[in-house]
């Protein structure tokens, strides 16, 4: 059963990271990410203006999507060595 879990979010992590790929890209957060190691010295000088656009631009919404189907494929392994364990010692 936990294989099947296992299997089901995995494959639901590929899309949701597809997802904040085009997320990150459409609203601008990859160009102001960029801006930090192309041009320092201004962000530097205006960081916290900086920093709001960053926060700003972040797609927080597709970030948790992706953290959860991160967290649902750790538990389903982790039961899923649980169960192989228990096969194996009975």
């Amino acid at each position: 059963f936990f294989s099947v879990g296992a299997i089901a979010s995995a494959s639901a992590l590929v899309p949701a990271l597809l997802a904040l790929r085009t997320a990150a890209a459409e609203s601008g957060f990859v160009e102001y990410f960029s801006l930090l190691f192309s041009d320092g010295g201004a962000v530097a000088a205006a960081w916290q203006d900086f920093a709001y656009a960053l926060m700003e631009s972040l797609p927080a919404a597709t970030i948790a999507t992706c953290l959860a189907a991160l967290l649902f494929l750790i538990a389903s392994l982790d039961l899923l060595t649980r169960d192989v364990r228990t096969l194996r010692r009975g």
